[in-house]
């Protein structure tokens, strides 16, 4: 991702990018370039983001609750970056995705961007993300929440670095309870289907 942001040219304001496992909904880039549009302090445009199973039925949607931006130093994955666009000249001053990252460079470079300018919210479903046993982060879920808890306690600041053992623990428990219930779903309707 980082070869291409460097291809960009001056006339390239915006940079996004989708994973083999998702895609953008109708209008989109439009809906989340007038956003950046809009707001010259603005760093990131996101929206919601609907989660589909293999065949593309819809499971659930994901909203950011109020204060996501802030939220992210706690409780990973509030704001999906495939719903996400990123004000072009913001990824070069941050430094663009850390390499040495394998599951969770999408966070921390949402952690990175906080501290340069805001994000804007949209309620409009900018994206899907096809939840499926071959995911990177759904297959390695433990690898990769481990990866998301490090970036978390590199980014967070003042006091609740102090507290950060408080809430990690938890917030684990929850991911795991919730990507367990997801997973059991899905095998039920699998079962129903064959």
């Amino acid at each position: 991702m980082n070869a291409g942001f460097s291809e960009a040219l001056p006339v390239h304001r915006y940079a996004g990018w989708l994973g083999d496992d998702d895609m953008l909904r109708p209008g989109a880039l439009a809906s989340a370039s007038a956003l950046l549009g809009s707001d010259a302090s603005a760093v990131v445009a996101y929206g919601a983001c609907d989660y589909v199973d293999s065949s593309g039925s819809l499971l659930f949607t994901r909203r950011p609750p109020f204060a996501a931006p802030f939220l992210l130093q706690f409780v990973p994955g509030l704001i999906k970056q495939e719903a996400c666009l990123f004000r072009r000249s913001a990824l070069t001053e941050v430094g663009g995705l850390d390499e040495t990252l394998k599951y969770t460079m999408d966070l921390d470079l949402l952690l990175k961007l906080r501290r340069v300018g805001a994000f804007v919210k949209t309620e409009q479903v900018l994206a899907a993300f096809c939840w499926h046993a071959g995911s990177l982060t759904i297959a390695n879920r433990r690898a990769s929440l481990d990866e998301a808890q490090s970036v978390q306690c590199r980014h967070v600041r003042g006091i609740f670095k102090i507290f950060s053992p408080v809430w990690m623990y938890p917030i684990r428990y929850l991911i795991f309870l919730l990507n367990w219930k997801i997973n059991k779903g899905l095998a039920s309707a699998c079962e129903q289907q064959s």
